[in-house]
């Protein structure tokens, strides 16, 4: 547990800093840009000061994950019904006669919530990258919210966007991006977050 809190802590650590990832340097282009493939039932807020928040909808018709590697799974009750919901991040890159993964240059991501209720799909982009799961308590005025994190160590951006339930939805908030300080993308050079084994 202590290991996972200090990878996890360092994930964030790296995120902070521009231009820190695990791939080799290159120039940034249009191709590595994520490819947003948000499902119909997202809907973007229109209030200026939310234009990093979106609102998601249980999906209609979810992704098509089979096939797909189920790389973190959890349970927790994200909905707060008092039932566990099941909290999966895959990825389309599959794994070869021994176990190791075979990444292409980019890859499809999805992050899926199963509830009682039906199936959120947090999110379903095709990256060259990494992305990686972390779920805390976030405690506030003596309070308990259930705050999904997904970080992504993209080869030109850097993200960290923030998952949490409220009034029947989960609301998508990105908490940083490189976009924010780099206009024209990062070239990244290194990272110490451990790869996939």
């Amino acid at each position: 547990m202590k290991k996972r809190l200090f990878i996890l802590t360092l994930i964030l650590s790296l995120f902070l800093v521009n231009g820190c990832s695990f791939f080799e340097q290159e120039e940034p282009n249009v191709e590595n840009e994520p490819q947003s493939s948000m499902p119909a039932d997202t809907q973007v807020t229109g209030e200026p000061e939310d234009e990093r928040k979106t609102e998601i909808d249980i999906t209609s018709s979810p992704v098509n994950v089979e096939g797909y590697e189920a790389l973190s799974k959890c349970m927790y009750d994200v909905i707060n019904n008092g039932n566990e919901d099941t909290i999966t991040l895959y990825t389309s890159a599959q794994r070869d006669m021994t176990g190791e993964m075979l990444w292409d240059d980019t890859q499809e991501w999805v992050l899926q919530v199963e509830t009682d209720n039906g199936v959120y799909d947090l999110y379903d982009e095709r990256i060259h990258g990494r992305a990686y799961l972390n779920v805390s308590d976030y405690y506030n005025d003596g309070t308990e919210q259930k705050v999904i994190s997904l970080y992504i160590a993209g080869k030109s951006f850097n993200e960290i966007r923030e998952y949490y339930f409220e009034e029947g939805k989960f609301i998508e908030e990105i908490a940083y991006t490189t976009d924010d300080n780099a206009k024209e993308g990062i070239g990244t050079l290194y990272s110490s977050i451990p790869d996939y084994e």
